[in-house]
């Protein structure tokens, strides 16, 4: 039986982007579970990286089928990691 590995606070955060980026997403909801889950920054910095969260995650999810690199040699999986590392604290 495959064991999986219990959620994190990271998990939550980028299900919660991915949940923003569907046009039937309830913001508001989604938006005041982001600001709870993310008390260490102020809300200039929190709309700057959730807003990186979810352009990186968009580009990356538009590779798939190969790397996830653009023309200019940006990973998007690795920026939206450093996303999540600072909204979740663990820059």
């Amino acid at each position: 039986m495959p064991t999986t590995r219990p959620l994190t606070l990271a998990d939550a955060i980028e299900a919660m982007a991915r949940a923003e980026l569907d046009e039937d997403a309830p913001i508001p909801a989604i938006a005041r579970a982001v600001e709870t889950l993310t008390p260490h920054l102020t809300a200039e910095k929190r709309n700057l990286w959730w807003w990186e969260l979810k352009h990186c995650i968009t580009r990356a999810d538009a590779t798939q089928g190969g790397p996830a690199w653009d023309e200019a040699g940006i990973d998007w999986d690795d920026r939206a990691k450093e996303a999540l590392d600072v909204l979740t604290g663990s820059e």
